[in-house]
């Protein structure tokens, strides 16, 4: 195992809300702040000692982004009670296999497009 690792943790909430994977933001539930909160400091308090650094918090979601050493992702693996699931923070590689058609970009290439002279940028977080 790596000596440090970018996670984000999802927060097991009170009222045992929890994120639906591929949903857009107007379809999720609405969370409490205070739930949101109250779990974080929970979660924050186990890593007290630990090898840790919280990169990112977020007051709308149940989600916190550490990059943790492996004591620390020991100890959030067993915190099941604040802690409802554990994943890699790291890029993805675009599916362009599935995204060209769905925008139309094979028709356009097709018609000699190519992007040539463009620039485009595309920065998501995939969290707000």
């Amino acid at each position: 195992m790596r000596a440090r690792v970018r996670i984000i943790a999802e927060m097991r909430l009170p009222a045992a809300r929890t994120l639906r994977k591929g949903c857009s933001r107007g379809q999720l539930s609405p969370y409490s702040a205070g739930d949101i909160a109250t779990a974080r400091l929970q979660i924050l308090t186990r890593l007290a000692g630990r090898s840790h650094r919280v990169l990112r918090e977020y007051n709308s979601v149940p989600l916190v982004a550490p990059e943790v050493g492996p004591d620390a992702l020991t100890e959030l693996e067993a915190s099941s009670l604040w802690v409802k699931h554990v994943v890699e923070d790291k890029l993805n590689a675009p599916s362009l296999a599935q995204s060209v058609p769905l925008i139309g970009g094979d028709q356009a290439w097709n018609r000699g497009f190519d992007g040539t002279g463009m620039v485009v940028a595309i920065i998501d977080t995939g969290v707000n």
